[in-house]
């Protein structure tokens, strides 16, 4: 009849209205399928933390879910026991430092204590700051000073929170910075005193501890559902790592460039971190897969003499070597030299001449000639006589 084209070109309308939302259908699906990827840890985490989460990440890859499961009954979480000597005072920072983390992450992170903790404390007479802590199978054992050197005088309070605190954090996933004051800074050890500063978790760092309870959240959530994702390894490849300026003039910026390469599949994170306010970076925040970018360290020498060396540490997600470091070094030199560089108090002879080697010379590619020396006594006569010896200079 008469609506039967129009009848006709509604169902052919209809049917390719549905052959359309299926291809939209199908092309979402294919993209949440691209989008989906494996949990991401932030740089600053401790090397144990990246190892396990790249055994979980290749089970995963693998769909071998079974062994992810087990790798991820690993990732300390929830309720983690420590040992205490006996000591009140221990007792009294460690409960501390645990309220500390629970108010942080909202119950997450609990540390309770037990007779066979995963973190091991112990008081010690000996001990060295860099090697207070150490992994043993799996467990964290920890040194602690029993008194302040020298006087052998009582570890403050809050030097115990701060230990104990820093240890908590190192266990649950968080590697130790350079920042003082921070959670995860150098450690601090002084003797009572009302005046002692406290040692917080700043901003960054609750950020970290987020990220990390994160990622281990999103872990169990792709393990429970069963997902096989594809396998994600960051790769951080740097050059040089040991950059020698040589001898240079005091007073001018150098530039160190140096190579940071992503030769892993997924982006690298990158926090950059200087030992001196002397060397300058502007560093990526990330680097995605199969880049290669060259940053322009600068090395600020007005205030250095002599041989100075400083390094710069990128804090990365590389599972492998998380941490690189690069060492510069440099040997400043101003336009002239006077050794020795101290004031002399000459003792004059009675009669005749009297001689005192200050030896001048120049370090600049300029001439510099020295032509008079004054001294603060009157009537007496200088001169300036040439030296032809070796000349040792402490710089």
């Amino acid at each position: 009849d008469a609506h039967a084209p129009w009848v006709f070109a509604r169902r052919s309308l209809k049917v390719e209205s549905d052959k359309l939302m299926a291809t939209m259908t199908l092309t979402a699906i294919a993209a949440l399928m691209l989008a989906a990827q494996a949990p991401t840890l932030p740089p600053r985490c401790n090397p144990q933390l990246y190892r396990l989460h790249h055994e979980i990440a290749v089970a995963v890859s693998e769909g071998d879910f079974e062994q992810a499961a087990q790798l991820l009954r690993r990732w300390p979480t929830g309720e983690m026991t420590y040992t205490l000597p006996p000591s009140e005072a221990l007792q009294s920072a460690a409960e501390e430092a645990a309220q500390l983390f629970a108010d942080v992450t909202g119950g997450t992170w609990q540390f309770r204590p037990s007779a066979d903790g995963n973190i091991r404390f112990r008081l010690t007479d000996a001990f060295t700051i860099e090697d207070m802590r150490r992994w043993v199978d799996g467990v964290l054992v920890v040194d602690v000073p029993s008194h302040v050197e020298p006087g052998r005088l009582q570890v403050s309070r809050w030097s115990y929170v701060s230990l104990i605190a820093k240890s908590f954090a190192m266990y649950a996933g968080l590697a130790p910075a350079s920042a003082r004051f921070n959670l995860m800074g150098p450690d601090i050890i002084t003797a009572a005193s009302p005046g002692n500063v406290r040692v917080g978790i700043q901003p960054a760092e609750r950020v970290l501890m987020s990220r990390v309870i994160a990622a281990r959240e999103a872990w169990e959530e792709v393990i429970g559902s069963k997902r096989v994702l594809p396998l994600q390894e960051p790769r951080l490849v740097v050059t040089p790592r040991q950059v020698d300026l040589g001898f240079q003039q005091r007073g001018p910026d150098y530039h160190a460039p140096i190579t940071l390469e992503n030769t892993g599949n997924a982006d690298v994170l990158i926090e950059f971190e200087s030992s001196c306010q002397c060397i300058l970076a502007e560093t990526p925040d990330f680097i995605a897969a199969g880049v290669k970018r060259t940053i322009d360290a600068v090395v600020q020498s007005r205030d250095m003499l002599g041989h100075v060396g400083k390094t710069i540490t990128l804090y990365t997600n590389d599972p492998v070597e998380p941490v690189k470091v690069v060492s510069v070094a440099i040997t400043a030199v101003p336009p002239y030299r006077v050794v020795p560089d101290t004031m002399k108090q000459i003792t004059l002879n009675d009669e005749g001449t009297s001689e005192f080697e200050f030896i001048f010379y120049p370090t600049s590619p300029k001439p510099i000639r020295l032509v008079r020396v004054d001294t603060n006594v009157e009537g007496v006569e200088t001169s300036v006589l040439p030296f032809n010896g070796e000349v040792t200079d402490p710089i």
